[in-house]
């Protein structure tokens, strides 16, 4: 890894660079890490307000969705496997009507 690199905070959006949403209840929302970092050296953590079901397709991209309206926050943490380091996300608000 390059050294330069390892203390980047994580950038999280819902596509384009949205930070913030509105969407209606019960629709599948993407969450997208658009930062790289090596797979096999962190582990990642997405974190989300309330009741959400979350679903992980890759490290890169989340499906989360809620089933109770509201203003949601959600993060996620990058971790070093072996513990050394963590670097938390911005935080993206989501609003479900």
């Amino acid at each position: 890894m390059i050294p330069a690199y390892k203390h980047i905070p994580p950038f999280i959006d819902f596509g384009f660079g949205l930070t913030t949403l509105t969407v209606p209840l019960n629709k599948n929302i993407t969450v997208w890490l658009n930062t790289i970092y090596n797979k096999e050296a962190y582990n990642f953590n997405l974190a989300s307000q309330g009741a959400a079901s979350v679903n992980t397709i890759s490290v890169y991209e989340y499906q989360l969705k809620y089933t109770q309206t509201g203003t949601y926050h959600i993060s996620l943490t990058v971790t070093a496997k072996d513990a050394t380091a963590s670097l938390e996300s911005n935080i993206l608000t989501l609003t479900v009507v």
